[in-house]
């Protein structure tokens, strides 16, 4: 009944989380992320999602935390993930968000593909 809302709905984020396995942690791969988190298969159906993680000065989770930037996608197997607030974005003031991702990509000197 929830997921044909969603289905319904068809502007539902969730929010999913970027992880890393043991191995990547141990090899020191600080900002490489190789899995995601999502909520249960059956609200994923027809949601679409964006990573809620926040990337920080902080060597550990019991460290003061301290962000000064947003990171906007991250790559994790090869596809480009999105930022929450990003992905809400999208939906309620795409022309914004163009706007800003055009912008960034003037100072990065990157294209829209890579963006």
């Amino acid at each position: 009944m929830l997921s044909d809302a969603f289905d319904q709905a068809g502007n539902v984020v969730l929010i999913s989380k970027l992880l890393q396995k043991k191995t990547t942690m141990q090899a020191g791969l600080v900002d490489h992320y190789d899995s995601l988190e999502y909520s249960d298969e059956i609200f994923n159906r027809f949601a679409h999602h964006g990573f809620a993680n926040v990337m920080t000065n902080a060597d550990n989770e019991l460290d003061v935390k301290e962000c000064r930037s947003i990171i906007s996608q991250m790559e994790v197997n090869e596809k480009k993930n999105i930022v929450l607030l990003f992905r809400w974005q999208c939906f309620l003031t795409p022309q914004k968000l163009i706007n800003f991702w055009t912008e960034n990509m003037k100072r990065s000197g990157s294209t829209i593909g890579e963006m």
